[in-house]
């Protein structure tokens, strides 16, 4: 059985300029790669899609996308799935291969200095789909990146993730602030977010910094370690208050 052809797309990809890092530092600059990058991720997703694979745009290429100028990433993160099982390495090889890719390491391929990078095929999180140039392009939802972004500094103290979150809570005026409640409560960074929401909406913003965030981080695990050494005390006793009836 003979797969379906991917040469329109392969040509569509060879019209899309090459690009090079580090990127010119002006605000065209940054925004023509936003648009470029939001192209060859739909065509790629479109590419698999004909191969009956399934592929989500997932990572700082959802945040360059929703945020056009605002920011920049060299990769191209995305999931890729067939059924909802991992693929078999030579089907995702044939789809990159046919649309003009080189295999770069393990995870990665590149085409004309576009680098894009399959770091897993198990996606649980919510997604939403857009049109680009009559391809349809899947993500997950910004809310998933930012709270993704503020688990990240919670957990490890990456202060890079947290001037994304920062970003996306300044400049998304469209967040579902439902949907962002909610995940922050599962992965229980409800402080995190208050904190940065509250940053973002200053009209005095500190100067941010590592110093600052790193500051501001440890406050924030001092204050959980508080409430919840307080909260085991109130347990203990209540529960040495109790006795038995006489």
């Amino acid at each position: 059985m003979n797969e379906p052809s991917l040469d329109d797309l392969n040509q569509e990809l060879a019209v899309i300029p090459p690009v090079s890092y580090p990127l010119e530092e002006t605000p065209e600059a940054a925004f023509e790669h936003s648009v470029r990058m939001g192209q060859v991720a739909a065509i790629c997703c479109e590419a698999f899609r004909r191969r009956g694979l399934h592929a989500v745009l997932v990572g700082g290429g959802v945040i360059e996308f929703v945020l056009p100028g605002a920011y920049t990433t060299p990769d191209i993160d995305l999931v890729v799935s067939r059924r909802s099982l991992q693929p078999p390495r030579p089907l995702v090889d044939a789809v990159f291969h046919d649309i003009g890719f080189s295999p770069n390491g393990a995870r990665h391929w590149v085409r004309d200095g576009w680098f894009v990078e399959v770091p897993d095929w198990d996606i649980t999180d919510p997604t939403t789909t857009v049109v680009v140039n009559g391809h349809e392009l899947q993500m997950v939802l910004p809310e998933v990146v930012l709270i993704g972004r503020l688990v990240e500094f919670d957990q490890t103290g990456h202060t890079g993730h947290a001037t994304q979150a920062l970003l996306m809570l300044t400049v998304l005026d469209d967040i579902d602030e439902a949907a962002l409640a909610r995940l922050a409560a599962q992965e229980r960074v409800e402080d995190f977010l208050a904190f940065f929401r509250e940053l973002a909406a200053s009209p005095e913003r500190p100067a941010i910094d590592d110093a600052f965030l790193r500051s501001k981080r440890d406050e924030i695990l001092q204050e959980r370690q508080r409430v919840a050494a307080e909260r085991r005390a109130q347990r203990e006793g209540g529960g040495q208050g109790a006795g038995p009836a006489g």
